[in-house]
Order: structure tokens, then sequence, then C-alpha cells
């Protein structure tokens, strides 16, 4: 469990408040300036929180929007039984992927397998620019057949329970 002294835990609370008060409706303005409505500017948001250690050191928030002319997904990958054996897929945004969310829901990653493995093996972000000529995506196939081309995966999560998120594009997102 997280654990905020005091005054911090208010400040980072407040700060999530602002972050989220500027940034949605940004995100609805980019749907109108858009012409296809405010709905279409934002599709959902993922928080990303970042430690040094087991201390919470910033959160990062994603707005997604939701195109079918654009393809991309969010994953958050976890050791969810905390054996350090592999990581599994606790949430996903898939937008229009609905084949490939199926293949990521049922996929697992040991430590230096995959995007997330790469990720949670190394302890550094990790950049696929090409999905189709790489050996470490090992979602490749489903992933091309959805149109998702590009993929970074970011670690996040603590020391004690660490996680990797995943997000993955199409040529023109």
């Amino acid at each position: 469990a997280l654990t905020y002294p005091g005054v911090a835990g208010v400040v980072d609370l407040l700060a999530g408040v602002t972050v989220g008060s500027v940034a949605l409706p940004l995100a609805l303005a980019f749907g109108v300036t858009s012409g296809l409505g405010a709905e279409a500017g934002l599709a959902t948001a993922v928080a990303i929180p970042f430690f040094d250690g087991d201390e919470l050191s910033s959160v990062v928030v994603f707005f997604c929007g939701s195109d079918s002319d654009l393809v991309g997904a969010i994953e958050i990958w976890e050791d969810v039984d905390g054996s350090e054996n592999e990581l599994r897929l606790t949430e996903g945004f898939y937008g229009a992927a609905s084949s490939f969310e199926w293949v990521s829901r049922t996929a697992a990653f040991r430590a230096g397998h995959g995007l997330p493995g790469l990720v949670w093996a190394s302890g550094l972000p990790q950049i696929i620019p090409d999905l189709g000529r790489t050996s470490h995506f090992l979602r490749a196939d489903a992933a091309l057949r959805s149109g998702i081309e590009h993929g970074l995966g970011l670690p996040c999560g603590s020391d004690s329970s660490p996680a990797v998120v995943t997000m993955l594009s199409g040529s023109e997102t």
C-alpha cells in the first residue's frame, strides 16, 4: 500500500486534480476541432505512477481518443501473483484492435521475453519502432493484423510491486 506523509499527499492530490481539470477539457476540445464532436476527443484516460524505490516520484496521465482510422493500445502488465515469474495483463485499452486485445488478454511474459518482459528485466524504457521486424515482440502477427506497428514500454510501479506499461500504435498515431 502506498502511504503519503500528510502535506505531500494533499499536494499530490491537488496536482492530480489540476492535471485532470486542464487536460480533460483539452481532450474534448480536440474532438470538437476535428469535427467529430466532443465525445471523439476522449475515450479513456490512464494515469501511470512512477516510483523511486517505493516512493512515488510522479504521475503521468495519458488521455486517449478513439477513431476508426487510428489504431493503438495502452496496456498495464503486472506480476499479479507476486511470484516474480511472469507478467500478466491487468488493464488495457484497445479501441478498434479487438483481435489484438484477445491475444493480449491470454498472454503472459517472463522477464526478458516480449516487450513487457524486456522492460521488466531491464528496468528501462524500451522502444520497438517496427514490430514486424523484431523477434522481441511475441504478439507481432496479431498486432500487425490490427494495424499496430510500433511499441513503447515503460517501467512503473514500485520495487515491491513492479509493473510495465506498454503503448502501441499504428503508423498514423
